[in-house]
């Protein structure tokens, strides 16, 4: 048929797939064919990108304000609500929602209680168990022991004692039964049967006490040295033992002294009762010689006792240079030094002075007692 006009040609009213349709290819440009199944196709693929299709539902759609989704479990739940308020639970209400409710008698630390939070204008909220335990046993840990509670954090009681484990082994050991009060004889009997050659300060004795109804008790012997020591002090003395003392020099009265000073300064000494012996050496050249008309005198190791003779009496020698003198000597009552004066003859005495020791090679070499 020869080609018309498009206005001029018959309407076609039904499509079919393979009906044909002249198009233009821009790329070429080209005129070609194109079946209406072609067309529908790649219309289909790009409205596809713009809307859904007659199978979609609600999973391929976001869901908006107040056009919310539910799960099929809370589409139950809303058929199964009236939607109408019967009321505002009381404490009635909620008492028996209480009762009602499936009990559990084990709760799991991720169970809920409900409280009323007094700090939050008394709103309810949830408590979880683990945390209500933790909170008990904060409280209670104050009050109470634990289950692994010994003897050791516990005090004892009366008649409620802990003993040690040697205690314990001792009365595992003991009968608890009287096998007969004590005698003479068998008291005799256990001392003889164990003796020892020495006796160590933790060594028990045992003695009547007359000052408590003559009950027996026992006394180490240490306590009983110290005591006997106590009561023999009270009757014998220590016996005396010789003493060191630095004897100083002095020189009394007179005029022009100087007290010689000695490489030798040396003082033994010892009491006996109210006797007490002296022995002085005082020799060679350690400093100063001596001077003046000052009378030379000894310090005591020990003050003289009121009770003191005071004579003179042979106490030593001396030595200046070449010089030797024969010494006698005094010591007041009460006194603490000894005054020294030399034979000048065989009936005459005089102070022995400084100036009797004023040379580089001299001595005073001494030996007396007295009375304390």
């Amino acid at each position: 048929m020869a080609d018309k006009k498009i206005t001029e040609l018959d309407e076609l009213l039904v499509v079919s797939d393979s009906d044909v349709f002249p198009i233009v290819e821009v790329a070429v440009p080209e005129t070609k064919k194109v079946l209406m199944s072609r067309i529908k196709a790649t219309l289909k693929s790009y409205f596809d990108t713009l809307y859904l299709g007659t199978s979609a539902t609600t999973a391929s759609i976001a869901d908006s304000a107040d056009k919310r989704y539910c799960t099929d479990a809370q589409k139950t739940v809303i058929s199964n609500t009236s939607g109408t308020n019967s009321g505002n639970e009381t404490t009635g209400s909620l008492g028996a929602i209480i009762v009602g409710a499936a009990a559990k008698d084990t709760p799991h630390n991720n169970d809920m209680i409900g409280l009323m939070d007094s700090e939050a204008l008394n709103v309810v909220k949830k408590l979880s168990w683990y945390y209500l335990k933790t909170r008990l046993q904060t409280v209670f840990d104050a009050l109470y022991l634990p289950v692994s509670a010994t003897t050791a954090s516990i005090a004892d009681s009366a008649d409620k004692r802990y003993c040690t484990d040697a205690q314990k082994t001792v009365i595992s050991n003991t009968s608890g039964t009287n096998s007969g009060n004590e005698t003479i004889t068998s008291v005799s009997a256990l001392i003889a049967g164990a003796s020892s050659t020495t006796v160590a300060d933790g060594d028990d004795f045992s003695f009547i006490d007359i000052s408590a109804s003559n009950i027996l008790r026992r006394i180490s012997w240490s306590t009983i040295k110290s005591t006997l020591k106590t009561y023999f002090d009270t009757l014998y003395q220590v016996p005396p033992t010789w003493a060191d003392f630095t004897p100083t020099v002095t020189l009394s009265g007179g005029s022009g002294n100087t007290v010689p000073v000695y490489t030798y300064n040396t003082g033994r000494y010892i009491a006996i009762g109210n006797a007490v012996y002296c022995r002085v050496r005082l020799a060679s050249d350690g400093g100063a010689e001596g001077a003046g008309t000052g009378q030379f005198c000894v310090a005591l190791p020990v003050a003289a006792g009121a009770s003191n003779v005071n004579v003179f009496v042979p106490v030593g020698r001396a030595s200046n240079s070449t010089t030797n003198f024969l010494l006698t000597g005094r010591i007041a009552e009460s006194g603490t030094v000894i005054e020294i004066s030399k034979w000048t003859a065989i009936d005459a005495m005089a102070s022995f002075t400084g100036a009797d020791q004023n040379n580089t090679t001299r001595g005073v070499y001494l030996d007396f007692w007295y009375e304390k």
